[in-house]
């Protein structure tokens, strides 16, 4: 037999519709005559083709209900690849209007550009052309992310090995999604992700020989290791990639610290006006929780004290907090009672993934006196303060991380973040756009 074509044709939709009414008009559907039925072989004759239409649609009780549901189904299907292909058409077409432009500085004779242009050029093509089929359904949904990055790519292909080394342990679209944050980042945080890459390593938390986090994320210099949880930060609430880039710039603070001398963090060190990063989070809070305070105090429950017995609680409340509620005690009655009322503030104003930074940073600062972890963020118990009220960890490396990765990551979770960071942190957060510009 012939090469059979398939014909969808609204001829032949038309000529296999009319053989379905005449069937469903002589009522022959009889179940036990139907299972017996021989499908004959498809002829290449008109007269054969419509038999075996016939039998088909016989035996396998096919309505004009049915028809049109099959119809329906083809229809759909065709639409289907009609949409891929145009996909991939537009992005060859793309590419075709790419190398048209590369073909317009290129004659028989003569190349009118430079040897880098032009080994740039073929480096893009090259990757473009490959993006095509190798991306495939990340190029289809992130056409100009992948474009961005072939673009960088391209341009700087140092950069991008030492970024493919670092990322290989990952999946693809995550590779690619990291990979387009890095690359189109404002300097000088994308230099800062690039520069240390290679002196650390990617460690999923199953995977990781080291201790453990309860958030089971983390970076630990000792090892050279960064671990996080790649399928959770897919989907974080703090913006996609939030922890790589939180862990990213724990890697960098502390690298860049060892690399300029510092026995410790660079954000441990380095100062403006004499003052620490964790100098300004204190200044922070103590500012904000002062403020609070006064808002709190200009309620008709304290109408009747003066100004002064007014900033007297103000200032015993907030010198409490501050020394971590040591002297709670030798608080009146009345002073306790509004110190639990802000904290309760406290509790709701600084909750949720916006404000994680301001959360972590105000418990550690506090050791938990503010404590909004029940409906928010931050470490546990201990992390801050040992059980004898001695300084574990200051808040300064934390501070760093947390603005690190709300800076790396894009869209509205991240504009939020930073605007709770203006809100609660504003000295530390000027403190920290200053630092970066020394590292820059």
């Amino acid at each position: 037999m012939g090469k059979t074509t398939h014909d969808f044709s609204q001829a032949s939709i038309d000529k296999l519709n009319s053989i379905v009414k005449d069937e469903e008009k002589e009522g022959g559907w009889d179940w036990w005559d139907d299972h017996f039925i021989d499908i004959p072989e498809i002829g290449e004759s008109k007269d054969s083709l419509e038999k075996y239409h016939r039998e088909v649609i016989d035996k396998h009780d096919i309505g004009q209900t049915e028809f049109d549901n099959i119809l329906k189904n083809i229809e759909n299907i065709d639409h289907e690849y009609e949409e891929k292909f145009t996909g991939v058409l537009n992005q060859l077409e793309s590419f075709r209007y790419r190398l048209n432009n590369i073909g317009q500085i290129i004659t028989p004779s003569v190349i009118s550009a430079s040897t880098d242009t032009i080994s740039a050029i073929i480096s893009y093509a090259n990757n473009y052309g490959l993006s095509i089929v190798e991306y495939g359904d990340y190029m289809s949904e992130h056409p100009e992310r992948l474009k961005k990055i072939n673009e960088y790519e391209a341009l700087h292909p140092e950069s991008a090995k030492k970024v493919d080394d670092f990322l290989s342990s990952l999946p693809l679209q995550d590779r690619l999604g990291i990979k387009y944050l890095i690359y189109t980042a404002e300097e000088p945080y994308r230099s800062l992700c690039l520069k240390y890459m290679d002196k650390f390593k990617i460690t999923s938390t199953i995977e990781s020989g080291v201790f453990t986090h309860e958030s089971g994320a983390f970076f630990w210099h000792k090892d050279a290791t960064l671990v996080f949880d790649i399928d959770e930060d897919r989907i974080n609430s703090r913006g996609q990639y939030y922890i790589f880039f939180h862990e990213m710039g724990h890697a960098i603070d502390y690298y860049y610290g060892k690399e300029n001398g510092a026995d410790d963090f660079y954000s441990s060190v380095f100062k403006i006006n004499g003052k620490t990063l964790s100098d300004y989070n204190i200044q922070d809070v103590e500012n904000n929780v002062r403020q609070s305070l006064g808002d709190l105090l200009k309620s008709e429950e304290y109408k009747g004290l003066s100004a002064s017995e007014k900033q007297k609680m103000l200032d015993n409340i907030s010198q409490n907090i501050l020394k971590q509620d040591e002297n709670y005690d030798n608080l009146s009655a009345k002073e306790q009672e509004l110190q639990d009322t802000l904290e309760i503030d406290y509790t709701f104003k600084l909750s949720g993934p916006d404000n994680e930074s301001a959360s972590d940073v105000y418990q550690g600062v506090t050791n938990f006196t503010i404590d909004s972890r029940d409906y928010g963020y931050g470490h546990s118990d201990g992390y801050w303060f040992d059980k004898n009220g001695n300084n574990t960890n200051k808040t300064n490396k934390e501070s760093f991380a947390e603005f690190f990765g709300r800076k790396m990551t894009v869209g509205d979770t991240s504009i939020d973040g930073l605007e709770s960071i203006e809100t609660y942190l504003p000295e530390s957060k000027e403190h920290m756009e200053k630092m970066l510009e020394s590292m820059g």
